[in-house]
């Protein structure tokens, strides 16, 4: 039951994603980072790290941490009643309706890595040779989707059907509307 909700949660929030790029698109092309090689730093396991980009962080301490590191938000959305959305160049942040970070998904660009050097464009062999073959997997629209499941978060790989190369990734909490540990 739980991978059919969260599957479900996923597509709905591919298909904002999806509108949302279509929407934006124009401004997403004007968008300049002034730190090309910025790397968003998340950790894969949020219990293990209190560095970076953290679940719970306000929406408040994420602006900031983004302002620091030269990120231009592209786009701020409410998602009705279940929470909000802040979209930069190739990352996406979901907070809950508390304005607490609950998901943070990198997408179409390659110059962001996690803690582990997960990026876009890598292969399924680089997945599998950094965190194994103890996953949970479903089969969205155009790609697999390999959650790792950790104490407190899900880390979770999206890989092209096509090219078997990723096409995202992201952390997000254990429930929908969970809050972790970031202050």
């Amino acid at each position: 039951m739980r991978i059919n909700t969260k599957v479900t949660f996923f597509f709905i929030c591919i298909l904002l994603i999806s509108s949302t790029i279509v929407v934006y698109s124009g401004k997403i092309n004007e968008t300049k980072q002034s730190k090309e090689n910025f790397n968003v730093i998340i950790f894969e396991d949020q219990v293990k790290s209190n560095e970076g980009l953290k679940l719970g962080l306000s929406i408040g301490k994420v602006k900031d941490y983004l302002k620091q590191a030269d990120v231009r938000i592209v786009n701020e959305v409410e998602i009705g009643t279940i929470g909000y959305k802040i979209i930069c160049k190739g990352m996406e942040f979901v907070f809950n309706s508390s304005k607490r970070l609950t998901k943070v998904y990198v997408f179409e660009t390659d110059n962001l890595c996690n803690s582990k050097g997960i990026k876009v464009d890598d292969g399924y062999e680089k997945m599998i040779s950094l965190y194994g073959e103890k996953y949970d997997r479903s089969e969205e629209m155009e790609a697999f989707v390999y959650e790792y499941k950790y104490t407190k978060n899900y880390f979770f790989i999206a890989i092209s059907y096509k090219t078997n190369k990723i096409i995202g990734w992201g952390i997000q909490t254990l429930h929908k509307g969970e809050v972790g540990d970031g202050s």
